[in-house]
């Protein structure tokens, strides 16, 4: 008997471990739409989730002084199982109420509601089952060491099943509702051998009956204004095409958005040819199109391929390279992507540590979010771009473009960065109002590159025309005395920019979150 216990309860601790980390990355997911992917919310996510463990672990060996009985250890698994099946329940309720506090306070009580109690009666789990286990103290060790490595296995596990397969295929709240019914079934059976059957039933059938309830809850507000066209869930954020209605004087201006985690990735009116309404997508035009026809171009970072139609329109050889590989199909369906257009799916940096073809024109265009790689905007990583121009080939970045502050300093940095490896470099202030909350396009090469003989910026969507000499930023006046090179050892990017990133993930919330949270939609897949 004591050996079919202890194999059941090796069982639950490779359940359990597989638990935590199926928590944490449903968790760090679920928070994503509304507050980011962003270095902070990363770290919020860990230090709720250690925190919570800290204090299961202190729980869990502190009730074997008085709660010897191993009915407990089940009630503990059972009540994990529950507060993790309405991880998408408790997750929506909550941010829907802080959905207009400020991003740092918001992500954090979130967590601490949603997160934090599944995690914490988790984090008990391990020493109650190392204290059911232990027969002497001769073998605490030896059992305590058992359990941890049984549990780690089951959470290494279910971590590349989770983040490689399954959220990808199923979305995030299925596999937490699932997962949480298993936790529920396994510590369910023994409870009832226990003789517990009847408070059993009074417990989980009107915890069963509302969880259902919710989740089938139909709609009852008619989508006026947004329209979701596709959606998915994976390890790299929530994808969605959105059609949005905006109210103008005399009628509706309708939109097409790509929404990753509710950060906008490409902007175009919705209507063929699709125009896009980011002002930067038409400064590259002028500059590429000065080259010959069949130049080849490396563009990092798809979108909806705003950019690369620049560079197709342009007859040059592009190649496309993203991390994600649902991004072309949703280009060539809902942005009118050429279905041609080559895209290599790899990280930016790898692929170009590994790239040998040389180029007339590449281009960073990437954010994971509201992020900037900051991998990949580093002298060594500069270097070998160097590396991969043609003598008169050309680098464009397109960046956040304040003057001032952290995120200024950030901006200078980069410039002073592309100096140091060697480039010529050029400022674009790309926002025609002229404000300080600003885009930059940073055009880089070895030989001097001039503007001012270039066709004029043409708008699509509005037959706006701007000058050269109005665009370019004055670099002269920028005080390199207190700023640094971008390096891989000093990955300073996240800190410098967080204010900005807050800023911008508060203004997009304002315009699709909340109004999504209004019309009803889903928060996640």
């Amino acid at each position: 008997m004591q050996h079919k216990l202890g194999k059941y309860l090796l069982f639950l601790s490779f359940l359990e471990g597989g638990a935590v980390m199926c928590t944490e990355l449903l968790g760090a997911k679920m928070v994503a739409p509304y507050f980011g992917t962003s270095l902070q919310s990363w770290a919020s996510v860990l230090g709720v989730t250690l925190m919570a463990l800290t204090f299961g672990y202190f729980l869990g060996g502190f009730i074997t002084k008085s709660k010897k009985e191993i009915f407990y250890l089940y009630l503990v698994y059972l009540l994990a199982g529950v507060f993790m099946l309405l991880m998408p329940i408790t997750s929506r309720l909550i941010m829907t109420v802080v959905a207009d506090w400020p991003l740092e306070a918001g992500l954090i009580l979130s967590l601490f509601v949603f997160l934090l109690p599944p995690l914490l009666l988790m984090g008990m789990v391990s020493p109650l089952t190392i204290y059911h286990l232990t027969e002497s103290r001769e073998d605490s060790g030896q059992k305590a060491g058992l359990i941890y490595a049984v549990s780690t296995t089951g959470g290494v596990l279910f971590t590349f099943l989770l983040g490689f397969a399954i959220i990808p295929k199923f979305g995030i709240k299925s596999p937490a509702i699932l997962y949480g019914c298993l936790m529920i079934m396994v510590s369910f059976v023994p409870l009832i051998r226990l003789g517990k059957t009847k408070q059993m039933l009074i417990f989980l059938v009107p915890l069963l009956f509302f969880l259902f309830y919710q989740l089938n809850q139909s709609n009852k507000k008619a989508y006026k204004n947004v329209t979701i066209k596709y959606n998915s869930e994976g390890l790299l954020g929530q994808i969605k095409v959105a059609d949005v209605k905006e109210a103008v004087s005399g009628g509706f201006l309708d939109y097409r958005f790509l929404l990753v985690n509710n950060t906008w990735q490409t902007a175009v009116i919705n209507q063929a040819p699709y125009f896009s309404l980011f002002e930067y997508v038409y400064y590259f035009f002028p500059i590429i199109n000065s080259f010959p026809k069949g130049s080849k171009a490396l563009v990092f970072g798809l979108g909806g391929g705003s950019i690369v139609k620049k560079f197709q329109q342009a007859n040059f050889d592009v190649k496309v390279v993203d991390i994600d590989s649902r991004l072309k199909n949703i280009a060539v369906k809902y942005f009118d992507l050429n279905p041609q257009t080559k895209v290599e799916i790899d990280d930016a940096r790898h692929y170009l540590n590994n790239e040998t073809n040389k180029y007339d024109v590449i281009v960073f265009d990437c954010f994971l979010g509201e992020t900037p790689p900051a991998h990949l905007l580093t002298k060594e990583a500069f270097e070998k771009v160097k590396a991969l121009l043609n003598d008169k080939g050309i680098l464009m970045i397109e960046f956040y473009g304040h003057k001032t502050g952290n995120a200024g300093l950030a901006c200078k940095m980069l410039y002073k960065t592309l100096l140091g490896s060697g480039f010529n470099c050029k400022m674009l202030a790309t926002n025609l109002k002229g404000e300080d909350d600003n885009n930059f396009i940073y055009l880089a090469s070895s030989e001097p590159f001039e503007l001012n003989n270039l066709m004029p910026v043409t708008f699509d969507y509005n037959e706006k025309v701007k000058d050269w000499k109005d665009i370019v930023y004055s670099t002269a006046s920028i005080d390199f005395g207190e700023v640094n090179e971008l390096t891989d050892d000093k990955p300073v990017l996240d800190y410098l920019l967080q204010e900005s990133v807050g800023n911008w993930r508060k203004m997009l919330n304002e315009r699709f979150g909340k109004k999504m949270l209004m019309e009803d939609f889903p928060i996640f897949y």
